[in-house]
């Protein structure tokens, strides 16, 4: 993490974030990575929300093993938000509406979504005046 000086120092994910810093990179469990070689075995599908680090400004440790998995053949990702779409490189599906995603995905609906289905389909066939 970035302390308040804007020195780059290492905590234990234990020891919680204090006020001040920033977290900008971190290190994936074991587990993480056997979750991503899972993923590219099954070429399976991913989301992320949300930028893992500070990627442009050479914080690559979470980042690098995590676009190598996304941009395996098979696996289908999606990238989603505007700091992620921005942050990482990334050629693939993105999607600037991160908060409109995230709700969507766990309630069903959006207001862009639930306007459009009002103004765009029809109630009722319009009657003749002829």
């Amino acid at each position: 993490m970035r302390d308040r000086r804007g020195r780059c120092v290492t905590t234990a994910i234990d020891d919680g974030v204090p006020d001040g810093p920033a977290i900008v990179d971190f290190v994936l469990e074991p587990w993480a990575h056997e979750r991503l070689a899972r993923l590219v075995g099954e070429r399976g599908r991913a989301l992320v929300a949300g930028t893992p680090a500070l990627y442009a400004e050479g914080f690559t440790h979470a980042c690098e093993p995590l676009l190598a998995a996304l941009g395996a053949p098979g696996v289908e990702a999606l990238l989603v938000g505007g700091d992620t779409v921005a942050e990482l490189p990334w050629e693939h599906a993105t999607s600037t509406g991160g908060g409109a995603t995230l709700h969507y995905l766990a309630s069903g609906s959006c207001p862009v979504v639930d306007a459009l289905t009002r103004t765009l389909i029809p109630r009722e066939p319009c009657a003749s005046t002829t």
